[in-house]
């Protein structure tokens, strides 16, 4: 999914056992317009979709959902109020597979919570 007009990737911090990487919302989207008109919402799907190019960014290549375990949405995103994202990655491989255990959350709020596994 091309989302470029929807947010766009920021610094990537590496910390201890995690990677912070940090994304902006572009409330402009058209995205925005249509989920839902008056009331914008972040689509699950988007979330999801920017987590796996957070993950790209990380390691540095393309790669593809295999599956998605343990998925939560926790709180609702909508941009009026948030502007920016925290995603903490913990990447991990297992078999031919990379494990991305992941936390979307804006200062104290954590929106949602998921494990992808995705593949080259």
């Amino acid at each position: 999914m091309e989302l470029e007009q929807l947010y766009q990737i920021g610094a990537v911090v590496e910390e201890t056992e995690n990677f912070v990487v940090e994304v902006a919302l572009f409330r402009e989207s058209v995205i925005f317009d249509a989920h839902f008109p008056g009331n914008p919402i972040l689509p699950g799907a988007c979330i999801t979709d920017i987590v796996k190019c957070c993950a790209e960014k990380v390691v540095n290549r393309s790669l593809e959902i295999k599956s998605v375990r343990n998925l939560k949405f926790l709180q609702i995103i909508q941009p009026d109020n948030v502007a920016n994202l925290k995603i903490t990655l913990k990447i991990s491989s297992a078999n031919d597979e990379l494990v991305c255990k992941a936390i979307v959350a804006s200062d104290a709020i954590v929106f949602s919570k998921m494990d992808l596994y995705l593949i080259s």
